[in-house]
């Protein structure tokens, strides 16, 4: 199973997000529900990226995690929020649509 956890401060404001497991809905390969949200993860990384948002990632096999650097937690770039959030909705569909395969959770820091 995969799970996703989104990193949100008490305000609501995103921070981030982890991804760990496999889905094992498939064999490896032609496994669509873990290549639906390995997609989700690592685009969503690119495209803070690309829009110059400072992070920090790790990705190793069955792991990527994104945090937001922040140095002042009370300030909120709304690009970032907008990204993190389509992220989350994406997270939160795939979960709806999969829920043997994956679960999403909220986590406050």
């Amino acid at each position: 199973m995969i799970r996703v956890q989104v990193f949100h401060q008490p305000d609501g404001v995103l921070c981030g997000y982890d991804m760990r497991g496999h889905a094992d809905s498939a064999p490896h390969g032609e496994d669509l529900v873990c290549a639906a949200a390995s997609t989700l993860a690592i685009v969503i990384e690119n495209s803070l990226c690309v829009q110059g948002v400072a992070i920090e990632g790790e990705m190793d096999e069955g792991y990527v995690k994104v945090m937001l650097k922040m140095p002042d937690p009370a300030q909120e770039d709304p690009v970032a929020q907008a990204v993190l959030k389509t992220f989350e909705v994406g997270a939160n569909a795939l979960a709806q649509t999969y829920p043997r395969y994956i679960k999403v959770d909220s986590v406050l820091i």
